[in-house]
């Protein structure tokens, strides 16, 4: 008999195709069910493992994603990813990551640090809890200290030549995409295995147990890369454009990945 997967989702037209792709190609293994957040709680108890796709701030709110992380820890059913522990809550890890010495987009979260981000023409102030760019201001050096930066990461604006992902399954690397004329118009990249120990770094500091990762970062007219965002809880895959047998390649890792997870839950999970 299968395993039992709750697809937990929030559809959304710039990810339904991604989305089909991947149901499609787990239910080779897999029996799936697909719900709202707002019905997940009734469906946890029938679920050998939880799988969260487009479930972020700028699909579902935090209360709401608060109630679900508590509904799905105290259910016991595993979690793909896992939130219990969830530790990049908001945008003030890439601050850390400065201090310590990282290489990534410089970040300060209070005015006191602005001797971090060096010297620019212009920066940007991004709120703690946004995504998909939502939110963002951006002002002139002269403006910078009368701009209300509370709950906002402070970061200088950089010019750079293109984004790249780089993801990983159970902090294993398995491909890379670069973009072409803009962020999502993206194609399969193969980097140097210099750039992929690049991203390592961040997957190692991250400490993941298991799941799906996403390293994004900014490369630069020189080939430097800066680290833009650590994707941990439901990133992006993409799939769409990657070609057919590199992405039942992925596929077919991640549902190993999945049913690895599953046989941890409970053996006879009450039907769905």
């Amino acid at each position: 008999m299968k395993q039992h997967l709750l697809l937990i989702t929030k559809p959304a037209d710039d990810e339904m195709e991604d989305n089909a792709i991947l149901v499609a190609g787990l239910k080779r293994s897999i029996e799936i069910t697909l719900c709202a957040p707002e019905q997940s709680v009734a469906l946890l108890s029938g679920a050998h493992i939880v799988l969260l796709r487009n479930i972020r701030t700028s699909r579902i709110s935090h209360a709401e994603l608060k109630s679900l992380f508590h509904a799905i820890s105290a259910s016991g059913t595993p979690c793909y990813n896992p939130v219990a522990g969830h530790e990049l809550k908001d945008k003030s890890y890439l601050a850390l990551l400065t201090r310590l010495g990282y290489p990534v987009i410089p970040s300060i979260t209070d005015k006191k640090e602005l001797n971090l981000l060096g010297q620019a023409e212009r920066y940007l102030l991004k709120p703690l809890w946004s995504d998909s760019s939502q939110g963002i201001r951006s002002c002139d050096a002269a403006r910078l200290a009368q701009e209300d930066m509370q709950k906002c990461v402070i970061q200088p604006y950089v010019t750079f030549d293109a984004e790249v992902s780089f993801f990983f399954i159970d902090n294993i690397f398995v491909y890379a995409l670069r973009s072409k004329a803009h962020r999502w118009d993206l194609a399969l990249w193969t980097p140097p295995a210099v750039l992929i120990d690049w991203a390592q770094q961040f997957v190692a500091w991250r400490k993941m147990p298991y799941g799906l990762l996403r390293i994004d970062a900014a490369q630069l007219a020189n080939g430097q890369l800066l680290l833009m965002e650590i994707e941990d809880l439901a990133p992006f895959l993409s799939l769409q454009v990657l070609p057919q047998d590199i992405r039942g390649h992925i596929i077919e890792k991640l549902a190993a990945s999945l049913l690895a997870q599953a046989s941890k839950s409970l053996p006879h999970p009450t039907a769905l």
